[in-house]
């Protein structure tokens, strides 16, 4: 298509495609030099829409006769062209899957809930190892005192030292599973590890959205999910895209199916133009604004 500024090429695109049914434009890149722009559409039926509009103007005038061409041409873009526009946003799609299977691999290594599952254990032993070691010092304390008293002062028994070094060691063990447990919920969490330590779920949890949705144009339909995931692995799949869900529905005749609502009608064009040069999949996840059986390209 001719060439204008960006933003000056997205205010045509949108008056464009506001008059064809179900069409929108994803991503620009102008090329000045060229004098051209590369225009990913969201589907190939809108992409020869476009082409058919624009064309078919430029080449008939009001009265229906054949003018000479303008400058305006709108020719499906060559694999150079589109290697401008996708290739960066492919290479950043590939930076953020590979953000996923890193914090994935230290997902399914060591899940939250088990972590705090296995921290909250340590730290109610670790209270009741001290409580048991204070009461036994108290003890020899006493006992002490009273045989000082009668001038008769003995060591501690060889029993009382034993359970004494006993447990020493096991509070050395909470303590060193408290610190293995904290590392590792950092290692999922860098920002928020004291949070799920402390108010996390105990157990894995797949829960779903009660609400109505509120404004279908703000739904994302993601089908074929790595695998059922749950809900501490939904969210920082969303949250690696930006997704900013604002509800989650899953499909219970599918477990590898959601539904997402996003925070604004805009912020589903984003979350989709960021997968454009990927074919709308994160993952092997196929992301879309209309409903679909399966995924696609």
């Amino acid at each position: 298509m001719k060439y204008y500024a960006p933003e000056g090429m997205k205010r045509q695109l949108e008056a464009i495609c506001s008059r064809i049914p179900n069409a929108f434009f994803l991503n620009v890149h102008c090329i000045p030099g060229e004098g051209c722009a590369v225009v990913s559409f969201n589907s190939n039926e809108t992409a020869a829409a476009v082409m058919f509009m624009v064309n078919s103007a430029n080449t008939t005038g009001a009265a229906g006769n054949s003018v000479a061409s303008s400058s305006v041409n709108v020719i499906p873009a060559t694999e150079a062209h589109q290697q401008l526009l996708w290739g960066p946003l492919m290479e950043r799609v590939k930076k953020l899957e590979e953000k996923w299977r890193v914090w994935h691999a230290a997902y399914v290594a060591h899940p939250p809930h088990t972590i705090r599952q296995a921290w909250t254990d340590a730290k109610a032993r670790g209270l009741r190892l001290e409580e048991e070691l204070r009461r036994l010092t108290s003890n020899e304390d006493i006992k002490e005192g009273a045989e000082v008293a009668e001038g008769a002062a003995a060591p501690p028994s060889e029993e009382r030292l034993r359970r004494k070094l006993q447990l020493l060691q096991e509070r050395l063990e909470c303590k060193q599973i408290i610190d293995q447990t904290e590392g590792q919920m950092q290692e999922l969490y860098p920002e928020a590890h004291a949070q799920y330590l402390k108010t996390g779920p105990m157990e894995a949890t797949y829960s779903t959205s009660k609400a109505n949705v509120s404004n279908h144009r703000r739904l994302i339909f993601i089908t074929d999910l790595p695998c059922r995931l749950d809900d501490a692995e939904l969210l920082q799949f969303f949250q690696i895209l930006d997704l900013q869900p604002v509800h989650v529905w899953r499909d219970p005749t599918k477990e590898t199916s959601v539904c997402v609502e996003v925070p604004s009608v805009g912020h589903s064009f984003a979350v989709l133009r960021q997968l454009d040069g990927s074919g709308m999949r994160f993952c092997g996840a196929f992301f879309s604004r209309d409903r679909v059986v399966g995924g696609r390209k």
